[in-house]
């Protein structure tokens, strides 16, 4: 079940990665080492996956929030067979991430934005082992 405040807190991981996260792996496991690292009140819950932990409820909303105009994605090949996916924070999603009554803001915003910008510099590879760890402890 989608709740509100996952919406505003990924909204606000967005704004943190300058409006844009590049792979769906990587917006995963970002997601998933923020939850059981850092404590953010993310309600998915992840399970084995063959590239580290997966939500399917993260997955879903992603979908949602992109067929209401807060996420756009975009594809491109980068090898014959391989896609690579980039998600931009819309407008929209900008527009109700300043009307959000969440207080994530100010409070949360404020605690994870140099864990956020530390994750950001972290290759893909990294953030997938950083991610299994977090949830075989």
């Amino acid at each position: 079940m989608v709740e509100v405040k996952d919406v505003d807190l990924l909204l606000a991981l967005f704004r943190l990665c300058d409006n844009q996260i590049d792979g769906r792996k990587r917006l995963q496991k970002m997601v998933c080492v923020l939850k059981y690292r850092d404590n953010v009140p993310f309600s998915f819950s992840f399970k084995p996956y063959f590239y580290g932990p997966y939500s399917e409820e993260l997955a879903n909303l992603v979908e949602i929030m992109k067929g209401a105009g807060l996420l756009e994605e975009e594809t491109s090949s980068i090898a014959p067979g391989i896609v690579q996916y980039r998600y931009h924070l819309l407008k929209k999603g900008e527009q109700t991430f300043q009307r959000s009554s969440f207080q994530v803001r100010r409070n949360l915003l404020n605690s994870i934005r140099n864990e956020v910008a530390h994750l950001s510099n972290l290759s893909t590879s990294e953030l997938v082992s950083l991610a299994k760890q977090q949830t075989m402890s």
